[in-house]
């Protein structure tokens, strides 16, 4: 359908005469327009995609509207409406005149991944302009921008000694707020100043499992710090992976993105009760080896009282909390009960008078890790020390 404007009409004046007589004239009508019809966007909806990271100034879609009417009631002016929590008039500018929609600022995904805003055409008509409205949605597309980044800065596992090798003490998490496609991580542990707790653990470069190469002994060792890396991962091909594919993936086909970040791992042994308690004798006045153990001589005064500390016996044991604290008990020889041994504390203690022309000699044998026998002309003990 065509807008016709003006109209030019032939307008013809005959008589009645018997010979008719005529008259013609050119008559030209112009319609002058009105501003009856609003602007109207080719699409109801636009959406457009933008790389993250662009410059400003950076094109993001055409608009366009039309007006059937003529003139300044037919001219149109683009805008973006800014309403409610809607960002979009932030960061994005529409020129008025031609539509053209461009980015005004750097667009980051990680802080917002997706605009939706209303444009507008308003005319020039007067007295009253016309409106027409359509949404645009803008799609921020994500590119590897961002740092793997650990869930703690600092890990700290506990691990039972004894275990075999190949005992998993705990498992390291990473984030990337990039886009799931960007999200496969490599995890290694780092060399630090020549020390060699790295040695003894391992890590699954691609689950953050932190594995044990070997027993650990916490009487030799009580913790290990290690320094975990993360990377991204990155592929020779440009085939997308999924997480199957990242764990069957080769080697040769993986490298190491240039993003990472670092963490400190902390690994507690926890003790297990796996030593015994050993006799130290060190009040004793004479010390020799014998081929069954050691052997001390002591002497009891003899004037020593009933309730007078006579020895004291130590016992150590090389585990750790309560697995290495002692108790001390008499377990033979004492049947005429001369003494009773402090539980805590290993004193050996008279329960009698002693009385005579001389000192008593006592003889203390360590039979072994747990007993000590004590044995005299006159005395015989067997002492012991448990957990």
């Amino acid at each position: 359908m065509h807008n016709v404007y003006s109209y030019d009409v032939e307008l013809v004046c005959t008589d009645h005469g018997q010979q008719a007589l005529v008259s013609v004239r050119q008559l030209t009508i112009d319609v002058i327009d009105v501003n009856d019809v609003s602007p109207r966007f080719d699409q109801a909806v636009y959406v457009a995609d933008v790389l993250e990271n662009n410059f400003v100034g950076a094109f993001v879609v055409q608009l366009n509207a039309t007006d059937a009417d003529s003139g300044e009631n037919g001219r149109i002016v683009y805008s973006i409406v800014n309403e409610g929590g809607d960002r979009g008039g932030e960061v994005f500018e529409v020129d008025p005149d031609t539509g053209t929609v461009t980015a005004s600022a750097v667009l980051d995904r990680e802080v917002m991944s997706r605009y939706k805003m209303r444009v507008r055409a308003v005319d020039c008509g007067r007295p009253t302009p016309l409106t027409g409205t359509a949404i645009l949605v803008v799609n921020v597309i994500d590119i590897d921008d961002e740092l793997p980044q650990f869930l703690s800065a600092t890990y700290f596992f506990q691990v039972a000694e004894n275990q075999p090798s190949g005992t998993e003490v705990g498992r390291l998490l990473a984030i990337d707020a990039d886009s799931p496609t960007h999200g496969h991580f490599y995890f290694r542990l780092k060399q630090t100043n020549g020390e060699d707790d790295v040695e003894t653990f391992i890590i699954d470069r691609q689950t953050g499992a932190i594995i044990t190469t070997k027993p650990l002994d916490r009487e030799q060792k009580t913790a290990y710090v290690l320094v975990a890396e993360v990377f991204e991962m990155k592929y020779a091909d440009d085939v997308d992976h999924d997480d199957e594919s990242v764990s069957r993936h080769s080697a040769s086909s993986l490298a190491v993105g240039k993003l990472n970040s670092t963490a400190l791992v902390n690994v507690q042994v926890l003790d297990v009760n796996d030593n015994k308690p050993v006799f130290v004798l060190r009040q004793p006045k004479v010390y020799s080896e014998t081929g069954n153990g050691a052997e001390a001589v002591m002497t009891v005064s003899n004037v020593a009282r009933k309730g007078n500390v006579v020895a004291t016996l130590t016992a150590i044991d090389d585990d750790d909390g309560n697995n290495a604290l002692v108790t001390y008990s008499i377990v033979a020889g004492n049947d005429r009960k001369l003494f009773h041994i402090d539980a805590e504390s290993g004193d050996i203690i008279a329960d009698i008078d002693f009385l005579g022309d001389r000192d008593n000699q006592v003889n203390i044998y360590n039979s072994g890790a747990c007993f000590i026998q004590n044995f005299t002309p006159d005395y015989f003990l067997n002492v012991k020390a448990k957990i």
